[in-house]
């Protein structure tokens, strides 16, 4: 039963990036599951009720899904965004394949990084950046779904601080 709901959640967001990209989203996404893996050749069949297809074609693709990051730093004294900055750029000396974001919801900065899906994902990520920052948290919140829809959401830089404005209804 989880593997039905997992598959369907991988439709679902695959069905939203690909809309952008194809018309046929599900065909697409349901071809690309057809290709040999590069570390052993596995392959994945689908076999699809056509109903099945059409129903997601139909449907809408939300604009936010609910996730979790991992919060980094958090700060409101004065010197908060100073503190935030070279937290940021400590992490992508660190982990340089990884992004990081500063976010100044109103008195605070925090430093958060990571776009996960579900908490285990958030969970895996805390545990590698822990050592590096041990007053690290898991936080919930929503993601655009944008951000899941492949090297055209990718940040512009990884040099520049991206200051990120979030409303608490932003956050769940």
């Amino acid at each position: 039963m989880i593997r039905k709901i997992l598959l369907f959640c991988f439709l679902w967001i695959g069905l939203g990036s690909a809309v952008v990209r194809a018309q046929d989203p599900v065909g697409n996404y349901i071809s690309g599951l057809g290709m040999p893996d590069a570390a052993g050749g596995a392959r994945v069949s689908v076999q699809n009720d056509p109903s099945v297809s059409a129903a997601l074609k139909g449907a809408a693709v939300p604009a936010k899904v609910p996730g979790y990051r991992v919060c980094l730093f958090s700060d409101i004294s004065q010197s908060a965004r100073a503190s935030a900055t070279a937290t940021k750029a400590r992490f992508e000396e660190l982990f340089g394949g990884l992004s990081a974001a500063i976010v100044y919801n109103s008195p605070a900065f925090k430093v958060i990084v990571g776009d996960c899906l579900n908490l285990t994902e958030a969970t895996m990520l805390w545990g590698r950046v822990k050592e590096a920052f041990p007053q690290a948290t898991i936080v919930r919140e929503s993601i655009p779904v944008e951000t899941f829809a492949g090297p055209a959401s990718a940040p512009a830089s990884q040099n520049s601080t991206t200051l990120v404005p979030q409303s608490p209804e932003n956050l769940q």
